[in-house]
Parts: structure tokens; C-alpha cells; sequence
């Protein structure tokens, strides 16, 4: 039953792959990588299950162990108007499932050394040097503000504790701050001419935090987000 939960926990794991393509990986017998095609078929059921409920309208699902693809199903439609079968090569939006890859690529660039995690922000991107504070973040108004005490750090990004507020936000719904269809220079643009909710460090604030740093990885790199 152990093994079962597993088998199928993996394969909820690699749901919604991006970039995975079936001939880029050895396709093998599961049994040879230790895992049991009873339970994939079981795997596969539950997922057409979810399929046949509304849950969901389909899905990519891979497991990859030992660098060896055992398995790997397209199913159900990419579009159900025009009931459009799910092809292995889907894209999906992640959502804020790009956070963690995000940061990710950030660390791997402190690895090589870009950056200090103590690094104020502003030492890459100066647009981010006289922000200030809002006064009281339940009303918040512009012309209410205080000095910003100490820097925005990467880490505060990192940790969300930065002050940034949230793409949804009314002060930045009303500000413009984060449109979808601006590019990311001017949407940190934007955040920065606007004040902090709190003091950077004093509050965990699920933000735009992770959003600047995807720009900082941009200056770090000098390659393109995207």
C-alpha cells in the first residue's frame, strides 16, 4: 500500500511537466527502475477518474526515476470546446508554481557568486533606493508614508518579508502596478515608485517578492526571464 501511495504521489509530482519530451529520455519497462506497472495502470485510472469527475480537463503525468522515463501519459483534452485530445507536449501556466523555480535559479547564481543574500536590491536595481513606507496599511494613502528603515534585501525577497505588496492589492490595482501586459522592467518600475506595506524584515507578505527577483536574475544573468 506504501509503495502504492508512493507510485502515485510521484506521479501527481511530475503532473503539469513543461519541457518534458517522451524522446529525450529512455522509455523503460518500469519494473526496471523498481517501480511496478500494476500500480502505474492504478495511477492512470485514478487520473482518468478525475478526467471523467470535471476535476480536471486532462493532463501530462511522467515518472522519471534513475534518469529513465517509466512512465508517461497524456490524457483527456487540452480543449474542451473543440474537444482537442491533451498532447504529450502540453504547455501549462504554473501559476505560482514558478516561485520555487525562480528562486532556484537565483541561488544558482549566488553560487556562482552574482550576489550576497544581504545585498541590498537597490545595489542592482537603484529605482528601489528612496522607497518609503505606507503609514497604516489597512487605508493605505500615498501621501502617508515614512522613511523606509534599512535596505530591501535579496533575501527578504527570498523569504517574503520584503514589504511588496500583492499583484491584487487595492493600492496596486489602483496604481497599476503589476499589468500582465507590460514587461517585468517596468512592472519593478512601477512597485518601486510605490510605497512599502511594512518595513522590510518586520512581517511575511505573500507578494510580488518573487517577481522583482526574476528581474534581478535578469541583471545578474543578462538573459531574458523568459
Amino acid at each position: 500500500m506504501l509503495t502504492q501511495r508512493l507510485t502515485i504521489t510521484a506521479c501527481w509530482l511530475f503532473i503539469l511537466v513543461t519541457g518534458l519530451q517522451a524522446q529525450s529520455f529512455t522509455i523503460v519497462n518500469p519494473e526496471a527502475v523498481g517501480l511496478s506497472s500494476e500500480q502505474l495502470n492504478q495511477a492512470t485510472t485514478q487520473l482518468h477518474r478525475h478526467i471523467e469527475s470535471g476535476d480536471i480537463a486532462g493532463v501530462v503525468a511522467a515518472v522519471v526515476r534513475h534518469g529513465q522515463l517509466a512512465y508517461f501519459e497524456a490524457l483527456g483534452t487540452i480543449d474542451t470546446t473543440r474537444a482537442i485530445d491533451m498532447p504529450d507536449d502540453a504547455l501549462f501556466r504554473l501559476y505560482s508554481m514558478t516561485r520555487p523555480i525562480t528562486s532556484l535559479a537565483a541561488m544558482m547564481l549566488w553560487e556562482e557568486g552574482k550576489f550576497e543574500l544581504t545585498d541590498p536590491i537597490s545595489k542592482f536595481l537603484p529605482e528601489f533606493v528612496d522607497q518609503r513606507v505606507l503609514q497604516n496599511t489597512d487605508t493605505p494613502d500615498l501621501q502617508a508614508t515614512v522613511p523606509r528603515r534599512g535596505n530591501i534585501t535579496v533575501e527578504h525577497l527570498l523569504t517574503h518579508t520584503s514589504g511588496l505588496g500583492g499583484r491584487n492589492s487595492e493600492m496596486y490595482r489602483t496604481e497599476k502596478v503589476r499589468l500582465r501586459s507590460i514587461p517585468i522592467e517596468d512592472m519593478v518600475l512601477n512597485a518601486a515608485r510605490v510605497p512599502l506595506y511594512e518595513q522590510p524584515g518586520t512581517r511575511w507578505r505573500y507578494g510580488i517578492s518573487t517577481t522583482i527577483l526574476g528581474r534581478l536574475i535578469e541583471v545578474w544573468s543578462g538573459l531574458s526571464l523568459d
